[in-house]
């Protein structure tokens, strides 16, 4: 009988060292600080829409071609703390009743721009449909979630729910109703407070948080929806391996594409898992590589000496068609 052996790992023992992910550039914008990300899945023509910090918004085929732009969004002025997301469910906000397939717009607030609102956007003007003043703290201990500032802006159809990184208390808003009705504080370093993007995979409900922290190797996390940290990727650009510096995110409707929006404004895609979280080995770090191999050639051994002993054993006598030994 053969040995089955299982290996529980701990979150964080579970990727001693981040997966990498292979980016092949797409297109460099014709912006400076490109800092918000967005696929519209209901365009027939595949359309990245990406926002600067001037509140600038300009609208991109998937080969570099500028077809609509600049636009001023709702809001205007100067800032880095913003998020773009196409709803994939119908939604409200500000007691409007929204479609599926509304662009949003999500502004953090800072110095003259206080409070932070998340918008409805018209994406042929730029112009606001419906708005949200998030005016609401969730309090945990001193931690005040998008009381002055947010970044990066994802939806959760499962919980009908908008995502905001805070970055101030490193932690991930939830909002409904114009209102931060609770967070997650995460297992590893979030963004700064100028950039990064949180969004959440079609398929598996999974929150992928990107971000360009200054001497990190991780520019990827994915979590379950409750903040657990299920695999840390680092990113390289597949012709060179220099690694991009993700700012934005922004999957496609099935999740296994993702287009990511690095700090320097070059635009990138790449093919990720399409197999539910849950079931998704980890990397085992050099450790639990060490334990697997051991593991496998113990059971490699036991097999062998499992073979040898039923070989040398007596063999049954075979019986004849006749009935005869």
């Amino acid at each position: 009988m053969g040995v089955a052996s299982t290996l529980l790992l701990a979150p964080r023992e579970s990727q001693a060292e981040p997966l990498t992910l292979l980016a092949s550039k797409l297109f460099v914008t014709t912006s400076i600080q490109s800092n918000g990300l967005a696929f519209d899945f209901l365009s027939s023509t595949e359309h990245l829409y990406i926002a600067d910090n001037a509140a600038q918004l300009r609208v991109y085929t998937l080969d570099g071609s500028l077809v609509a732009g600049p636009l001023t969004l709702a809001g205007g002025g100067s800032t880095q703390e913003l998020g773009l997301h196409f709803v994939r469910e119908a939604t409200t906000i500000g007691a409007v009743a929204l479609p599926a397939g509304t662009l949003t717009f999500f502004r953090g607030g800072s110095g003259a721009l206080n409070p932070t609102v998340l918008y409805a956007i018209n994406k042929a003007t730029g112009s606001a449909t419906a708005s949200d003043v998030l005016g609401t703290s969730y309090n945990s201990g001193s931690c005040h979630p998008l009381r002055n500032r947010g970044t990066g802006l994802g939806y959760s159809t499962r919980r009908d729910l908008f995502l905001s990184i805070d970055p101030f208390c490193q932690a991930i808003a939830d909002i409904s109703g114009g209102a931060v009705t609770g967070h997650f504080t995460s297992q590893s370093i979030l963004p700064g407070q100028n950039l990064g993007d949180v969004k959440e995979h079609p398929l598996t409900g999974a929150l992928w948080v990107g971000s360009p922290a200054t001497g990190s190797q991780v520019m990827l996390t994915e979590y379950t929806q409750t903040g657990t940290v299920l695999r840390e990727f680092k990113v390289l650009d597949a012709a060179t391996d220099d690694v991009v510096f993700v700012s934005r995110l922004a999957f496609d409707t099935s999740g296994a594409r993702l287009w990511l929006l690095a700090a320097d404004g070059d635009v990138y895609e790449v093919a990720v898992s399409s197999a539910p979280s849950a079931q998704l080995v980890p990397a085992l770090g050099p450790w639990g590589w060490a334990v697997m191999i051991v593991l496998l050639g113990l059971s490699a051994l036991h097999f062998r000496g499992t073979r040898r002993r039923a070989s040398l054993m007596p063999q049954p006598a075979t019986r004849r068609s006749d009935g005869r030994v």
